[in-house]
């Protein structure tokens, strides 16, 4: 671990935990913690990023998932073309072109995106944080996951959920750390833990449901725009274009089924999900223009 992913980690845990008063303490804990884990020693490689990656964008946060942030991105729109993108597929498009211009080979997500329109009501500037995906474990999204504290007054109880994460990092697991003294606190964070397990197996049943369902409105689009195609190379109108008339095969993707999904963590999920979206919007899009011109022929 270098310094700066510390002072980051330290950073965004002070802002979101309450626990200023414990500074000293989680210091020394992290600091352990980073001596026995060996991290800063090891430095990732640079990466260089596929260009033609999607970028996920999101107005959440990524749970469960670790990146490192790479830094802010915004654009300005004016208030009209925001209130016409229903879906906000259009921001997130101008939002991606952003971030991989500013990051060409780092940027995988933009998260916490948040739309504020001006005083006067004319412009709508969108705004939010370009991350990296990290495929092991660190420090910043250890302490990013860590528990609501209960009772912020309870120095013993803190500090031993602090013990607890700290066990978890180098074992896997939590290693009992938390005495009689914390058991309160330890209670109540498991029972956040439950919930949010329940939580997420619900939404992951949401998420299968989801990617069926687009995946037989995908095999219909392009069973619909190879029917279309077929129609424009034998110059049949698109009054007269019909299935059964071209004699078209479906050759569209095998079906997947549910199974094919589970192994996917929910956040692989939730970005073939919108990865899907758009493929959706552009097939949709493809289709119309293939029958606008087929309804305008050119003039002789």
């Amino acid at each position: 671990m270098t310094p700066s992913d510390f002072d980051q980690a330290m950073s965004e845990f002070g802002q979101s935990s309450g626990l200023r008063g414990l500074r000293p303490l989680i210091i020394a804990i992290l600091l352990a913690i980073g001596a026995l884990a060996g991290c800063s020693a090891r430095q990732a490689p640079p990466r260089i990023a596929n260009p033609n990656r999607y970028v996920y964008v999101t107005a959440a946060d990524l749970p469960g998932q670790c990146y490192r942030y790479l830094g802010s991105v915004a654009f300005e729109e004016p208030f009209a073309a925001a209130a016409t993108d229903q879906d906000a597929s259009n921001m997130a498009a101008a939002l991606r072109k952003v971030a991989v211009s500013k990051y060409p080979n780092e940027v995988d997500a933009i998260i916490k995106v948040h739309p504020e329109q001006n005083d006067a009501g004319t412009t709508v500037k969108v705004s939010g944080d370009a991350v990296e995906l990290v495929n092991h474990p660190t420090l910043a999204c250890a302490l990013r996951d860590l528990p609501p504290i209960i009772d912020s007054g309870a120095a013993a109880a803190n500090a031993g959920i602090i013990g607890t994460i700290a066990g978890g990092l180098l074992s896997g697991t939590p290693n009992g750390a938390m005495g009689a003294g914390t058991f309160g606190a330890g209670a109540a964070a498991a029972q956040q833990f439950i919930a949010r397990q329940q939580n997420e197996q619900l939404e992951r049943e949401q998420l299968y449901h989801q990617l069926l369902e687009q995946q037989r409105q995908i095999r219909t689009l392009l069973a619909e725009r190879g029917r279309l195609s077929s129609c424009q190379e034998q110059e049949i109108s698109l009054a007269e274009c019909k299935a059964e008339s071209v004699g078209l095969s479906d050759n569209g993707p095998p079906a997947s089924t549910r199974a094919d999904y589970q192994r996917l963590s929910a956040f692989e999920l939730q970005k073939q999900v919108a990865e899907n979206h758009d493929y959706i919007l552009n097939l949709e899009q493809q289709i119309a223009d293939m029958k606008w011109e087929m309804s305008h022929p050119p003039s002789p």
